[in-house]
């Protein structure tokens, strides 16, 4: 899974948006991704 963390993390950067940006404008296009574990307790964390 550390090889999709990165293609998203470079996604990001090509797109020059914020994390958060890119994934809300995935979802607008109804484009899934995995989003994995590592990820969830990241979010918590911040949101914390």
């Amino acid at each position: 899974m550390k090889n999709g963390c990165s293609l998203f993390g470079k996604a990001v950067e090509l797109a020059q948006l914020s994390h958060w940006d890119f994934a809300a404008e995935l979802a607008k296009r109804k484009i899934t991704r995995h989003y994995t574990e590592h990820e969830l307790v990241d979010d918590l964390a911040f949101a914390a």
